[in-house]
């Protein structure tokens, strides 16, 4: 089950979009540094299914973006959860968007959203800001997933 443990409004996680910014708790990586080691409690922070449509609703029309914020447990049980949010999130005409946080290339599970970001957190090649990041933002073309990291250097 997905629980969360903070909000927050961005206009800095996908560029072009105002996001609304859900920390997802249960975070399996174990990033040196991690900036925000609440993420990695499991069973910490309100259930998400039982928020979403509140969260939502309280920020239209002022968002465009849906941004998840780790990914939990990566069960299949949260992937079907995930799929439901971005259902939702859809039929209010926003875009969704996933920060794995893993080293990873987007997994076919991850095809649900228009925005996979993901990558570590490593202090030594910088953030995303950064051209030396290791951390990249594809975005999907439902065909394949296209690195748009560049807009972060404009």
């Amino acid at each position: 089950m997905l629980r969360y443990i903070e909000t927050g409004v961005s206009n800095v996680e996908i560029p072009h979009e105002k996001s609304l910014c859900i920390y997802i708790s249960g975070c399996q990586n174990q990033c040196p540094n991690c900036h925000y080691h609440e993420l990695k409690l499991d069973n910490y922070g309100n259930i998400l299914k039982d928020n979403i449509f509140s969260l939502l609703t309280a920020y239209l029309p002022q968002i465009t973006c849906l941004c998840f914020l780790g990914e939990g447990n990566n069960s299949v049980i949260e992937h079907i959860e995930f799929f439901n949010h971005v259902k939702f999130a859809r039929s209010l005409h926003l875009k969704t968007a996933i920060y794995s946080g893993r080293d990873i290339f987007p997994e076919e599970w991850m095809k649900i959203f228009d925005y996979v970001k993901v990558g570590s957190y490593r202090e030594n090649v910088g953030d995303l800001f950064c051209r030396t990041t290791n951390q990249k933002l594809y975005l999907n073309q439902r065909v394949h997933f296209k690195d748009i990291m560049s807009l972060f250097w404009i």
